[in-house]
């Protein structure tokens, strides 16, 4: 699922990313996953979990969370692509050591 690496400054902070630039990064994070629209089939060959709906949909739902986000684009990337291979395992993905910066962006 490699997928071509957004045309972004690894060490911007994420609450600094531009309209174009979380665009950028959005397409990049659906990619990893298997594209925009799609169904994750997960490990367990049951459960699917669905990637965003598109662009616009991505930059509305991560949009705000990213906005107030002092990690960087090198962490955000390095999280997306551990979680990547087994979107449902989120519990081991979300407290891996890739992820763990992140928890405190994605809790309201």
């Amino acid at each position: 699922h490699a997928a071509n690496e957004p045309a972004l400054d690894d060490n911007q902070k994420l609450s600094a990313l531009s309209d174009a630039q979380l665009g950028a990064l959005c397409d990049w994070s659906n990619a990893a996953q298997g594209g925009y629209d799609k169904k994750i089939l997960c490990t367990d060959g049951v459960t699917s979990v669905p990637t965003q709906k598109d662009q616009a949909a991505c930059k509305a739902e991560d949009g705000p969370v990213l906005k107030k986000c002092d990690q960087t684009v090198a962490t955000y990337k390095a999280c997306t692509l551990r979680l990547a291979p087994d979107p449902c395992d989120t519990t081991n993905g979300l407290t891996s050591k890739e992820c763990l910066p992140l928890l405190p962006c994605l809790v309201p």
